[in-house]
């Protein structure tokens, strides 16, 4: 574990998922976490790690990327990739999806106790 902050990208539609989403993980307060569609067009920008239901902004990247079922609110099978690999994970709660960023991003603490 790491005492900075890792920098989370959401990019999950609809908007409203998205606003939930992004206030439970502000909640757990591990993370800074940004919303992609409010950065500038095409502007490089860098995150430890991105949840997503729809394409990154171009010039976004991370090492690590969550990619949600974009058809049922999250839930679901859902695929990380993170160095050069893909894996299938089950994400039925926001609990499982903390304890998947526990795993391929690690913070300054536990996100999921």
């Amino acid at each position: 574990m790491t005492d900075v902050r890792p920098r989370l990208g959401l990019a999950v539609e609809p908007a409203m998922f998205g606003q939930a989403l992004a206030s439970a993980l502000q909640e757990v307060d591990v993370d800074e976490v940004v919303h992609l569609d409010s950065l500038p067009a095409g502007r490089a920008q860098e995150f430890d790690a991105v949840v997503a239901t729809v394409g990154l902004p171009e010039g976004v990247r991370s090492p690590v990327v969550i990619r949600l079922p974009h058809d049922s609110g999250g839930k679901g099978r859902a695929v990380v990739e993170a160095g050069g690999k893909r894996a299938e994970v089950e994400i039925d709660r926001l609990t499982a999806l903390l304890g998947v960023l526990d795993v391929y991003c690690p913070g300054p603490r536990r996100r999921r106790a």
